[in-house]
């Protein structure tokens, strides 16, 4: 019996292997990272926010002195090379925010967590979305969490589904379902 286990666990070790080395990125040389990119990401970072657990935040970076962008554009570069993520890069501080005032802030279902996470972890992290960011597609029927779209394009898209069932002479028939986090299945 064990045998056959590890003889399975193999198998998908294999597999899976196998398949993540499809999913690799490999950096080209289209792609470099240099002092330009790293200092444009730093002035994307959204200003006036709190400090991580390392003390520092957006401003700090953007009015260090120019080394620093230099050092972090090397260690950025190493860090893709070898493909390894320093581990406090995943460390943070979590902050429960209230999510409605006037209801019951004795309930923890009234609360919702954000993470304070470390200043140079989110300029590694825009750096990687801008190194991927042509590899990232999604359903054009996707609303959500895409720019320059809302809610209110997906109300439209399903306006016009209706719309056209219905001038075919079809019927729509249509389920909503209002999922929360509290919901059991």
């Amino acid at each position: 019996m064990l045998t056959k286990l590890k003889c399975e666990h193999e198998e998908l070790k294999t597999d899976f292997i196998s398949a993540f080395d499809k999913y690799f990125c490999p950096v080209t040389p289209d792609f470099v990272i240099n002092v330009e990119l790293i200092s444009s990401l730093v002035y994307k970072l959204k200003w006036g926010k709190a400090a991580g657990y390392d003390g520092l935040t957006a401003e700090y970076v953007a009015y260090a002195h120019p080394i620093l962008t230099v050092l972090l554009s090397l260690l950025f570069q190493m860090l893709v090379l070898h493909g390894i993520v320093p581990s406090a890069f995943g460390q943070g501080i979590v902050i429960p925010l209230v999510k409605n005032t006037s209801g019951n802030i004795a309930d923890s279902s009234n609360y919702r967590g954000i993470t304070l996470s470390p200043v140079i972890s989110k300029i590694f992290e825009l750096l990687m979305m801008d190194m991927v960011k042509d590899k990232l597609i999604s359903s054009y029927l996707q609303f959500g969490f895409k720019p320059n779209s809302s809610c209110s394009h997906d109300i439209l898209a399903l306006q016009a589904g209706v719309k056209h069932i219905c001038d075919n002479g079809d019927t729509a028939t249509l389920c909503a379902l209002d999922i929360s986090q509290e919901a059991q299945l």
